[in-house]
């Protein structure tokens, strides 16, 4: 992989503020596991093999940690991407936000899988298994 992928920890929280970039190599998976939150603001994606992507959010299963994916770019070439969290609503593990907000929120995001699924579990409110 290639670029600066930040990340900082701030109670839990996930930012990803420079491009990821897979180059070479076979298929592999890149995973993201936040006690709470997870934002997105850079590019990541896969010249090179299949990159799946797996961001799961509150990890601690408190109920509170959104998934959030700016205008980036998401390219996995083949692979899979995946948004889910902790917060379990039958026996599925949600992305959730514990004030009212949506659990994932895709923001004029562009999203390429070249045939690799794309998943999300979501919900607005912790407390309320109806809302996903």
């Amino acid at each position: 992989m290639t670029g600066n992928p930040t990340s900082h920890s701030n109670e839990g929280n996930i930012t990803v503020k420079s491009a990821i970039v897979k180059t070479a190599g076979n298929d592999a998976t890149l995973t993201f596991k936040a006690a709470q939150n997870i934002v997105v603001d850079a590019d990541i994606k896969s010249t090179a093999g299949a990159l799946n992507l797996d961001f799961q959010s509150d990890t601690d299963s408190h109920g509170g940690g959104y998934i959030k994916v700016g205008a980036v770019n998401l390219e996995t070439n083949g692979g899979s991407i995946l948004l889910h969290g902790g917060t379990m609503v039958d026996g599925v593990g949600f992305a959730s936000s514990d004030n009212a907000e949506a659990g994932i929120e895709l923001n004029g995001t562009q999203v390429k899988t070249g045939g690799g699924d794309v998943t999300l579990y979501g919900t607005t409110s912790p407390t309320n298994s109806s809302w996903h």
